[in-house]
């Protein structure tokens, strides 16, 4: 049964890590749209999500392992210096750098903002869906819509504690354990990527902030092929209620 639950307050480390198939999952076939629990390479459980080409996803850890070991490219690690292709230097997670050591954080702000009350389908300016909803924080003057990483980010910098009685909608893209089971991102988790409201096809996430408490409600069954109905669930994961859509800051 799918369960309200309140997450782990720190974000797990979404890495890519191999099964016995080199890392794509341990199927050789699998079900088009299917979240699917695979093996990583500590013998710890990950998730994967098959495509609708029925094709299996990257296995996806949560832990610690480096990615070299499954064969991926290797990512810069969060406390160096590196420069994206923007031109912005990610010092702001540098704990020896000027900025740091005076308490000002150049990379400002993670959350931006919100607009509230906003139905699934996502339209705005012409667009619709996840673009809409780019479209949506970029006229507030933010940068994009929030993944649900940022959120925790955000979170953990209290840069939330001002929303108090609102509901929000949750863009996941990472693994998160739901009731201690590892839950692959997925469109139906996303009301098929905010573009189908009527709830037989696909959940939707959403954080609930309280006056006193925060809960955070993931769907552990993401499962979507447009046709199968038997993996929703419209009670706790409704895509016809209307809620905010949180907005972010470019990422530094």
């Amino acid at each position: 049964m799918i369960r309200t639950f309140a997450p782990l307050l720190g974000m797990l480390a979404a890495l890519a890590c191999s099964g016995d198939s080199g890392g794509r999952g341990e199927q050789a076939m699998c079900v088009p749209g299917q979240a699917y629990v695979c093996n990583c390479a500590d013998g710890s459980p990950g998730a994967a999500s098959c495509s609708l080409a029925g094709e299996p996803g990257v296995c996806i850890c949560a832990s610690s392992t480096d990615a070299t070991s499954a064969g991926e490219p290797t990512s810069t690690s969060a406390g160096s210096n590196a420069t994206t292709d923007d031109g912005c230097t990610t010092e702001c997670t540098d704990a020896t750098s000027p900025a740091s050591s005076s308490g000002d954080d150049p990379c400002g702000q993670i959350y931006a903002g919100k607009v509230d009350a906003v139905a699934v389908p996502w339209s705005f300016s012409g667009q619709s869906g996840l673009a809409a909803g780019n479209a949506m924080c970029a006229n507030i003057g933010a940068d994009h819509v929030c993944d649900y990483a940022e959120v925790l980010d955000a979170e953990a910098d209290d840069e939330l504690d001002g929303l108090t009685n609102i509901t929000a909608w949750v863009h996941r893209t990472t693994v998160e354990l739901v009731d201690g089971v590892p839950s692959a991102p997925g469109p139906g988790g996303r009301c098929v990527d905010w573009t189908n409201a009527t709830g037989t096809l696909a959940d939707g996430e959403w954080i609930e902030f309280g006056a006193a408490v925060r809960v955070h409600r993931l769907d552990p069954d993401t499962f979507y092929d447009g046709v199968d109905s038997s993996h929703t669930d419209p009670l706790m994961f409704p895509c016809g209620s209307p809620r905010a859509v949180l907005c972010c800051n470019a990422a530094c």
